[in-house]
């Protein structure tokens, strides 16, 4: 994940958010999913509290994870079509307001150059997300892309990671593959896994 999230942005884009009359609160626990549809009207969602996954809705595959404050859905506010789901990674705190009160607040707080601010940082993510497939079609090197992903966490979240249903909620790849690479690695000293645990990571040769 790219490191220079506006922060100062997402924080004055929220405050406007949650001010609004007719923002909604939804505390939720979890592994809960959560659609962009308030009331039958599409919405913004500004995550105050908390992790969530943002997911497609058309293969169901992961792909990123925002921890709070951040902003979801801007991208499609003058748009009816939904493409995405999100899926609460612990207790979270959200504030949902539909696409006609955001556009309303966003006019009278002059807030659209914040906007693009943000819009522009999440064009880069999905850049390097497509970037990352587009390098790594290989099984090999989305596991080893995805063994340096996982690595760059802090321990402790780290130790809560499982390598395959890591790779699997972002990858259309058999488990018995990635069972298979991961197994070759570990004999090869390149990593060392303990019940599907990232332990250690040594250097990853460029070709499997």
């Amino acid at each position: 994940m790219l490191s220079n999230l506006p922060n100062r942005v997402v924080t004055k884009l929220g405050i406007a958010i949650k001010s609004h009359k007719n923002s909604v609160i939804v505390v939720a626990s979890v592994k809960k999913s959560i659609n962009f549809n308030l009331f039958g009207k599409k919405s913004i969602i500004y995550l105050d509290e908390g992790s969530i996954s943002l997911y497609s809705e058309t293969n169901n595959l992961l792909l990123f994870k925002f921890d709070s404050p951040f902003i979801i859905g801007l991208d499609q506010i003058f748009y009816d079509t939904e493409y995405h789901y999100i899926t609460t990674n612990d207790n979270v705190l959200l504030y949902l307001l539909s696409h006609e009160d955001a556009i309303d607040i966003f006019d009278k707080m002059k807030l659209w150059k914040d906007i693009a601010h943000l819009i522009s940082y999440s064009m880069r993510l999905n850049e390097h997300r497509s970037n990352n497939l587009l390098e790594n079609r290989s099984i090999y090197h989305i596991i080893k892309t995805h063994l340096e992903m996982i690595w760059e966490l802090p321990e402790k979240e780290r130790e809560k990671i499982s390598v395959f249903d890591y790779i699997l909620k972002r990858h259309k790849i058999s488990r018995s593959s990635i069972a298979k690479i991961i197994k070759e690695l570990n004999n090869g000293n390149y990593i060392t896994t303990k019940r599907g645990v990232l332990i250690n990571l040594n250097r990853l040769p460029a070709k499997f």
